[in-house]
């Protein structure tokens, strides 16, 4: 598998078996796992009804409900079948449609599945899943392992934080063989586990590896679950899907899953349309307007492709002078004094965002609403909106998401705030690891519930914003990319993914190497900061995916500075815009330091596409020959360069293309089309 990337090197385990047809996951096999009243769930002593809710070409949706033998405990499961990308999605609610407290539900899994290995197929699968937003060189990227014969024991993904992508992210990958598998998608923003084990690997199967009793299980759910529902209550739990992968290679089926996530996982306009990820012009909420209003300027007279302009953290609290620094001002205590501090912004941010407006941007303002810091006046107005988080060297105040009041008033400020000031999307930061405190709301028999509750009115609470202003989009953001799962997915996208270029100065163009590639597979909408301060053009195509971020800096009003920054940017705009058809990659494990960044993005409709190659600072590589995906070897095609320089190739020629960079922290760009 030359030039293949180790995300996909199948080859490291012996796979013995090859079978045409691969093993489906069906509607018929979404059935949670859990006990009610200490006994296992069992479906045939529930009454069962069924109805199909749609059945189209595209999309059939069932719902099926089962009702408990003591007539307390209903669980409604809905299930979409999306036929154009063999994928099944399923959402679990349990109600109490009784007069009384239900029995103890416990140990719940949304996702419990075996399935009976046939004796002529191997005992050995591949699992492929991923580092979370931990902020270190190595987010995102892979954490391969076989389960099976030689290796027996149970692969475990957990993510306890109470944020959804913190340790783990919330997707993976079972591989049968290089051409069927499964892809696992966990649609929770708090915490979860998932696991994937072959049972029944007894000494005989050493010896006779034909073991009838040998199940591949695959298993998903909540961290913990013991609770009881009150009369009428309802609650809802993760959803999740699997898709199948029959017959496809890996690289085919990431991208077949990217097409899925920008349909029906990815935010959409008033008009029903994609919301693109923006190119933006970041602000620090510190820096005075008129510096703001300067830059747009700038930026409009060298037709900069800047689509969003964005006021960060510290625009918020008394009207006092606040030092030109964000690090020299207690943003963080200040945090929940939702108004505008009017010696920092005399005309509101209304004049900035105006004024962004008439110059072709979007506005956006930073929020962390759901939590408060102690200087903010609602802590001593309203403590009871308020639940304690213990963390290093501080508590934290988070709102009570899950209480109707708390969310009332979170909605009723931000929303009132953002039709006056004119703000089109919300940037909403989320700095704490909630777990404890919703541990300490907990009873022995309520395990699970005020997370579920809170979680449940987080999407409730966007849900609100993005009705209130049709279409609105959600910047999520959480300490960098620390909530990236598929139901945030189909309301927001994070722009900020990831806080390692706070943490790092001389190491993240690398992590956003490791970010653009490996994220990239599973969520398609993502940015994040480069540093553009110094036109490295090097850090901007290290950053780079669907969109990208600018942050204000003082250097921007240096002559020629604006200028060159657009021309860079123009030139990223052609690159982005291809983040919206396939990606792959095309030099073996990004994470390798001393390896190339190297990939291709492809639009197969369009015959086009672009190679991007970066050589890293550690690596000894001057030369490299790039095998593109989807070349026409008997057509020609024009290519055409970084610096704009055309010429004309066979696609013999182009599907193997040789690219030399003479010097470690240099780039080859070049775009094809078919002629």
């Amino acid at each position: 598998m030359k030039g293949k990337s180790a995300f996909f090197a199948l080859t490291i385990f012996a796979l013995s078996c090859r079978l045409a047809l691969a093993q489906v996951f069906t509607a018929a096999d979404v059935e949670p796992s859990f006990k009610y009243g200490g006994e296992a769930f069992d479906k045939s002593k529930w009454e069962k009804t069924e109805s199909v809710l749609k059945d189209d070409p595209q999309i059939k949706i069932t719902r099926r409900a089962y009702r408990s033998p003591d007539s307390l405990l209903e669980l409604s499961i809905t299930i979409k079948e999306f036929r154009e990308f063999d994928v099944v999605e399923w959402l679990c609610e349990f109600e109490n449609v009784g007069s009384s407290d239900t029995a103890v539900v416990s140990d719940l899994k949304n996702l419990d599945w075996t399935w009976k290995i046939p004796p002529e197929r191997s005992r050995n699968f591949f699992v492929r899943a991923h580092n979370g937003g931990n902020i270190k060189l190595d987010e995102f990227a892979p954490i391969n392992r076989e389960v099976g014969l030689r290796s027996k024991g149970r692969f475990e993904i957990v993510n306890d934080t109470g944020r959804s992508s913190c340790m783990r992210l919330p997707f993976f990958a079972v591989d049968i063989d290089e051409l069927n598998g499964f892809f696992i998608g966990i649609g929770w923003s708090g915490s979860w586990k998932a696991s994937v084990n072959v049972d029944g690997l007894g000494r005989e199967v050493y010896t006779n590896h034909a073991n009838p009793k040998c199940v591949l299980r695959i298993d998903a759910g909540h961290m913990r679950t013991n609770f009881k529902l009150f009369p009428k209550e309802k609650i809802r739990t993760m959803s999740m899907f699997v898709a199948n992968r029959r017959g496809i290679d890996a690289y085919e089926a990431q991208n077949r899953h990217r097409r899925f996530m920008l349909k029906f996982h990815s935010p959409l306009d008033a008009d029903g349309k994609l919301i693109r990820a923006p190119f933006s012009y970041a602000f620090h909420g510190c820096c005075p307007e008129k510096k703001i209003l300067a830059a747009i300027e700038l930026a409009k007279k060298h037709s900069a492709p800047l689509d969003l302009c964005w006021l960060d953290a510290g625009w918020y609290g008394p009207d006092v002078e606040r030092p030109e620094n964000l690090s020299l001002f207690g943003w963080w205590q200040l945090a929940g004094h939702w108004r505008v501090n009017r010696k920092l912004f005399p005309g509101g941010l209304k004049r900035v965002f105006d004024f962004a407006h008439k110059n072709g941007m979007k506005s956006m303002l930073w929020f962390e609403t759901e939590r408060a810091g102690n200087d903010a006046p609602i802590i001593a107005e309203k403590p009871e909106y308020f639940m304690e988080v213990k963390a290093p060297n501080r508590s934290i105040n988070l709102m009570k998401m899950g209480d109707a009041e708390p969310n009332k008033y979170i909605f009723d400020t931000v929303s009132k705030l953002m039709d006056e000031e004119e703000i089109d999307c919300l940037r909403n930061d989320f700095n704490c690891d909630p777990t404890p405190a919703w541990k300490k709301l907990e009873t022995p028999d309520r395990v699970g519930i005020p997370e579920i509750k809170y979680i449940t009115g987080l999407y409730k609470f966007w849900d609100a914003l993005r009705e209130h202003k049709k279409g609105m989009f959600i910047d999520n953001c959480a300490s960098g990319g620390r909530r990236l799962d598929f139901e945030l997915a189909g309301r927001s996208m994070p722009l900020w993914r990831s806080d390692t270029p706070c943490e790092y100065s001389s190491e993240f163009d690398e992590a956003n190497q490791l970010a653009v590639f490996y994220l990239s597979q599973w969520l398609p909408l993502h940015a994040c900061g480069v540093k553009c301060r110094f036109h490295d053009e090097y850090s901007y195509l290290s950053g780079l995916a669907a969109g990208i971020v600018f942050d204000f800096d003082d250097d921007h009003f240096k002559e020629g500075f604006m200028e060159k920054h657009a021309e860079i940017l123009r030139k990223c705009r052609r690159i982005a815009d291809l983040f919206y058809f396939d990606m792959y990659p095309l030099v073996e494990s990004p994470e390798n330091m001393r390896e190339w960044f190297s990939y291709q993005l492809s639009d197969p409709a369009g015959a086009r596409g672009c190679a991007v190659a970066l050589r890293r600072k550690y690596s000894p590589i001057a030369e490299r020959v790039l095998e593109l995906r989807g070349i026409d070897e008997s057509a020609r095609y024009e290519v055409e360069d970084w610096n704009g320089r055309r010429s004309v190739v066979s696609g013999a020629e182009l599907k193997n293309f040789r690219v030399k960079l003479e010097k470690p922290r240099s780039f080859a760009v070049f775009f094809y089309k078919k002629i």
